[in-house]
């Protein structure tokens, strides 16, 4: 009885150090403002092995253009401290992602002085996050496996350049997830990971037949089709149309198909109502997000998330999913703990406990090709 005593104290202090809660009855769509240029700044250096074997290529050299709608850093990540104190940090490469992308992987290619063509690698997509869906089946224990996992998301175009045409060759679009347990995120070994993989991958293709059979397109055709986010009508709508988004497209477009609705939050979710052609209300569950005409929503963990934007994408302060939150007493120490109630340690209605629902929420960013946040 002593030992579980001290062991329910012991965990209740460090819940205390360790834990931010946010109840999910509190407006969460309007916690804070994004402010992304009053965050602190971590940099991600990207500086190439003193000694590596460098890969050869048939092209004279490379090129390398960031094509994303924000440049401006390639992930968030949420720190906290203490229950009550918590603050974003904006990871940064050293020099503009471009220019350290190429002083990574320069250096560790071989090119042929007799190539008429350059290499282009274009960035669409550069993004690091804790909180990454994981789609696959790994060889773990069912509970090892993590529906969210940290990791890198990529997309990477390489073209060869020959006097101004371009031939695409390969589009590396994918998501490196970091696997081990209880290890802190490495940002500088994941971007590193990814950059490598995504080289290792084309030297691995027959792009030498591409180059000869390919078509070939003009520096405008490309940048049309990397700059295709850029082009979403709600990026550039001076208004918006009041209404519920069934469809990332409706979203994209700033084209609700309801106009008509409700939002009515409940202790666990936010449910929003539309009426039927008798003019009866019902509950509508599968939908995008909404617009208030000023605002914009988008849906998550059953709730609805205000988005933001800045500069040029769209950013959303949300959770990803509701958890369960038991506010534990022993003696006169008082702590809030993420504990499972499926594991029986502590069952709801037990004495000194008490168990409800809270988000933990972070800043994302909105994926323009998919409509989902990351």
């Amino acid at each position: 009885m002593y030992l579980m005593l001290r062991y329910m104290k012991i965990l209740v202090a460090l819940s205390f150090l360790f834990l931010w809660v946010q109840n999910t009855n509190s407006q969460a769509t309007s916690r804070k403002q994004l402010g992304a240029e009053d965050f602190s700044t971590f940099t991600v250096e990207l500086k190439a092995p003193k000694t590596v074997t460098r890969t050869a290529l048939s092209f004279s050299g490379l090129e390398v253009y960031d094509k994303r709608n924000d440049s401006s850093f390639v992930g968030f990540h949420k720190i906290t401290r203490s229950r009550n104190k918590s603050w974003v940090t904006v990871l940064k490469t050293e020099k503009a992602t471009a220019s350290s992308v190429y002083s990574f992987l320069e250096p560790q290619l071989l090119f042929n002085d007799q190539s008429n063509s350059r290499l282009v690698l274009v960035i669409r997509k550069l993004w690091l996050s804790k909180e990454i869906e994981n789609t696959e089946v790994r060889d773990y224990n069912i509970k090892m496996q993590k529906p969210l996992l940290p990791g890198v998301i990529t997309c990477f175009e390489f073209y060869a350049k020959q006097d101004e045409r371009f031939t695409p060759l390969l589009r590396f679009d994918t998501a490196i997830l970091h696997y081990k347990q209880n290890l802190a995120l490495i940002d500088e070994e994941l971007l590193k990971t990814a950059l490598t993989a995504a080289i290792d991958k084309l030297a691995k293709t027959n792009y030498l037949s591409k180059i000869e059979n390919s078509r070939k397109y003009s520096p405008e055709q490309v940048d049309s089709f990397s700059t295709s986010t850029q082009r979403i009508e709600i990026l550039h709508s001076t208004s918006l149309k009041k209404g519920v988004y069934l469809t990332y497209d409706e979203f994209k477009n700033n084209r609700p198909s309801i106009q008509d609705y409700e939002i009515k939050k409940s202790e666990h979710a936010h449910m929003l109502f539309v009426k039927d052609e008798q003019g009866k209300q019902y509950p509508i569950r599968k939908i995008w997000g909404f617009s208030d005409g000023e605002n914009l929503f988008i849906k998550t963990a059953d709730i609805f998330f205000k988005l933001e934007k800045y500069n040029n994408n769209f950013y959303c302060w949300a959770s990803k999913n509701i958890s369960m939150v038991t506010t534990v007493s022993v003696g006169d120490i008082i702590g809030l703990g993420l504990l499972s109630v499926a594991t029986g340690i502590y069952g709801v209605g037990s004495p000194g406990t008490k168990t409800k629902a809270a988000l933990f929420l972070k800043l994302y960013q909105l994926d323009l090709e998919t409509g989902h946040l990351y």
